[in-house]
């Protein structure tokens, strides 16, 4: 059964385990990976913004159609947190959030990067990550739970293009003092981690070991609505093949 992971920044350097591995998932992703014999789909990054963004409808359309699609780590597991009642999958601790209602806003999961050529190198610090990493540290005992939460609102203030590395350490330096913050950032430095990444992983690895759990067959019907047939049936030739990048 063929099987392909749209990912971007949220795999750089990651392992890929033999995967195709296809750009950041757009709108058309999904219906163009079913129509290529693609009936395992996972989906980590996505584009959104200038260029539109997977959509919910295309998704419930491939499941309808018997694809085991998940998602993780990024749009693929606010995705998958939207859509898991309709058969999508979730992996990872990152969809869970997203799944209880923790976490709610998709700029957690918001980076900037670095275009194809260079393995989309992520540019900015994804916000979810942060929060992880704050939340060890006050569990360390370096941090208050005020100073948690003062150093959250204010990297969560910043545009997600903004929030730099160095912006990052600025905000450390403003919550907690110039004399503090180094000692702080010193260990936060040490325990940060990478969840995006670590949900990527544990979905790519799982998927091509095949040892996901299959979706139960779903008992809904998929509704064909006007517009539905618009964008995705009398107007194929406009959507982009999924196994290309848009900028380049």
């Amino acid at each position: 059964m063929k099987s392909c992971v749209f990912a971007g920044p949220t795999l750089y350097q990651r392992e890929t385990y033999g995967l195709s591995v296809l750009p950041p998932a757009r709108l058309g992703s999904a219906f163009w990976a079913w129509r290529n014999g693609y009936h395992r789909i996972a989906i980590v990054d996505g584009y959104f913004g200038s260029i539109p963004s997977i959509w919910h409808k295309e998704l419930l359309y491939v499941i309808s159609q018997g694809v085991q699609v998940w998602g993780a780590g990024s749009i693929g597991a606010l995705r998958a947190a939207e859509l898991w009642k309709y058969g999508m999958g979730g992996v990872g601790k990152i969809w869970r959030l997203y799944k209880k209602g923790v976490i709610t806003d998709d700029d957690e999961v918001c980076v900037t990067h670095a275009p194809q050529y260079m393995d989309y190198q992520p540019l900015t610090e994804a916000l979810v990550n942060v929060r992880l990493s704050v939340r060890a540290l006050r569990r360390y005992g370096m941090i208050t739970v005020q100073q948690e939460s003062i150093l959250i609102e204010t990297f969560k203030n910043l545009h997600f293009s903004e929030r730099s590395n160095r912006n990052l350490r600025l905000c450390f330096s403003r919550v907690l003092g110039s004399n503090t913050h180094l000692k702080v950032w010193k260990v936060y430095s040490r325990i940060s981690r990478d969840q995006k990444g670590m949900d990527a992983d544990s979905l790519v690895r799982g998927l091509a070991n095949e040892s996901l759990p299959s979706m139960p067959k779903q008992d809904w019907v998929f509704p064909e609505t006007l517009h539905w047939r618009r964008q995705f049936v009398e107007r194929l030739g406009d959507l982009p093949d999924g196994d290309k990048d848009p900028f380049f």
